[in-house]
């Protein structure tokens, strides 16, 4: 009898499904955060970063060293991360060094002010264009898809090196994810699994 039976009647497509693998579950950002780059520094020819929030604080600056030096080995390397998720937490600074490195940096959506200018003037268009008909524009919906990405973010957290090793969950690239001491103050990071 397969052992694999019950797991695979959650798999829309079982015939896809390749032995040999495992899943480790790993708890907090130290033990995480270890794993991963030790996964990175052992790359062979690629890995890709993507994250909601990457900031470059120290824990970021950890990821940014190893990147910088995958990339200056010669491997394919990428970072994405989200600019809203991202915002205001990553310098410039930063980016310019890991891109002078030869990673390449993509920002997921950036915000662009020129971008709601168009937006308020295709909801007035729409509204003209509704009451020349005799009807009532009705209000944009808060939650309505919009032309400049505010509410098209990307929340995945995703790190693949060689296409062999992946992480997934919910930790984003942070000092808030670590155990640390703030203004002599133990500070536990935020409960999280990869």
């Amino acid at each position: 009898m397969d052992s694999s039976a019950p797991a695979k009647s959650y798999v829309r497509h079982p015939e896809r499904l390749c032995g040999g693998n495992r899943v480790e579950l790993l708890v907090g950002g130290e033990r995480a955060y270890a794993e991963m780059l030790s996964a990175s520094a052992g790359a062979h020819r690629s890995v890709y970063l993507t994250t909601y929030i990457l900031h470059s604080d120290a824990t970021g600056r950890r990821f940014g060293d190893a990147l910088r030096e995958r990339a200056r080995a010669g491997l394919d390397v990428r970072l994405m991360f989200d600019a809203v998720g991202s915002y205001d937490s990553v310098e410039d600074e930063f980016l310019d060094e890991l891109a002078r490195d030869g990673v390449r940096v993509h920002i997921y959506h950036p915000i662009l002010p020129a971008r709601r200018r168009l937006l308020g003037k295709l909801q007035d268009l729409h509204a003209r264009y509704e009451l020349a008909r005799g009807r009532k524009p009705r209000p944009p919906s808060p939650f309505a898809p919009d032309f400049w990405g505010f509410h098209r973010r990307n929340h995945q957290k995703i790190l693949v090196v060689d296409s062999a090793v992946a992480f997934t969950g919910g930790m984003n690239i942070g000092d808030d994810y670590t155990d640390r001491v703030e203004q002599g103050v133990r500070v536990e990071g935020w409960h999280d699994l990869q």
